[in-house]
């Protein structure tokens, strides 16, 4: 196994155990569990993203739209 392997493997161990710790908190504190957002949000597009996944059709959609509202609102500009 080659140092890159080994580095992978640790960062996903640790991260399973993140998970685990907050799944242990909140069913000891009685705190709904989370719901993730079906595709088609915005959230379930990043989620693809960290997943290292393509964007599902919908998701690639609902990216589309938000960066479109987003530039009606007047967001950030580079030109001044």
């Amino acid at each position: 196994m080659s140092r890159a392997d080994d580095i992978r493997f640790e960062r996903e161990r640790r991260r399973k155990a993140k998970a685990d710790d907050s799944r242990r908190y909140r069913r000891r504190k009685g705190i709904q569990p989370r719901v993730l957002k079906p595709c088609g949000t915005v959230a379930a597009a990043r989620r693809h993203e960290r997943a290292g996944e393509p964007k599902c059709p919908a998701c690639a959609d609902a990216v589309r739209e938000y960066q479109r509202e987003s530039g009606r609102r007047g967001g950030s500009s580079s030109s001044t």
